[in-house]
């Protein structure tokens, strides 16, 4: 789920438990697998319920109490519902009435934190956010640009385009992965060759509103450039946004696009 899907859903949850007078169940929790303590997770979201109830307690008295423990068998439930799915992450925010739970994995790290408030705590997940902007990576290259929409550090969307000789213009691939640009567009290398010391310029010019159109429908942060030298240096300077524009001097054409998003990250670091 993106970002903004998340907002959303969490700010309707917000706006819910408002209009009925409920508290809200805030949850942030790290799933990183542990090699040494696999359960370890467990272990953490077990104490921070004990201490959300006896923080209720301690709040509110009986009645909030009433209110944690009505909610809790179906946070219970929507964690265990998620244990094949863990990532990194483990975010859950849930109205004590019982009827609006939002709960999502992330990839990213992740605190362990548990609020109980009149409004869901998003200082963390906001704190999440910088460190992980929505941002588009780029994987730019003779044979064809990849264009890949992350958020909170996963994939919410991927484009691929090659520019078809035939009809000179860029046209957008089709269940293609962007491990299958290289070896699709193979057996036009010499004609590729041939033009594109010629044409580069001009193709790359046509592939920027395609590029600065995705800016502006993903509302990205940041756009991350990666390819061949000449090619993102030339985009770099062609792109005319106020997204931050970075590259990374690295080629990772033919790369899948889970694999590049983790080498991205792993050079920003």
């Amino acid at each position: 789920m993106s970002f903004t899907k998340l907002e959303r859903h969490v700010k309707e949850l917000e706006d819910y438990c408002a209009e009925s007078g409920h508290r809200v169940l805030s949850m942030y929790l790290n799933t990183e697998p542990d090699r040494n303590r696999p359960q370890s997770w467990k272990i953490k979201f077990k104490s921070g319920m004990k201490r959300l109830r006896e923080y209720a307690e301690a709040e509110g008295g009986e009645e909030q109490v009433q209110m944690f423990d009505n909610l809790r068998p179906s946070v219970e439930r929507a964690v265990e519902e998620m244990r094949g799915d863990l990532k990194k992450g483990l975010l859950l925010f849930a109205c004590s009435s019982g009827q609006f739970t939002v709960v999502e994995t992330v990839q990213v790290p992740t605190p362990d934190a548990f609020y109980w408030e009149d409004r869901p705590h998003m200082q963390e997940l906001q704190e999440m956010l910088k460190s992980y902007p929505p941002a588009g990576l780029v994987q730019a290259g003779s044979e064809g640009v990849s264009v890949i929409s992350t958020s909170l550090g996963e994939i919410v969307d991927e484009w691929h385009y090659e520019w078809d000789l035939q009809q000179d213009r860029w046209r957008q691939k089709k269940g293609l992965g962007h491990a299958g640009i290289l070896a699709s567009s193979a057996n036009h290398r010499d004609q590729y060759d041939k033009k594109l010391d010629v044409n580069r310029q001009r193709w790359l010019k046509d592939f920027v509103p395609v590029l600065e159109s995705h800016n502006r429908k993903q509302k990205w942060e940041e756009i991350i450039l990666t390819g061949e030298t000449d090619v993102t240096n030339d985009l770099d300077e062609m792109l005319n946004t106020k997204s931050r524009q970075r590259i990374i001097p690295k080629n990772f054409n033919g790369m899948p696009s889970a694999q590049l998003l983790q080498e991205v990250q792993s050079n920003l670091r």
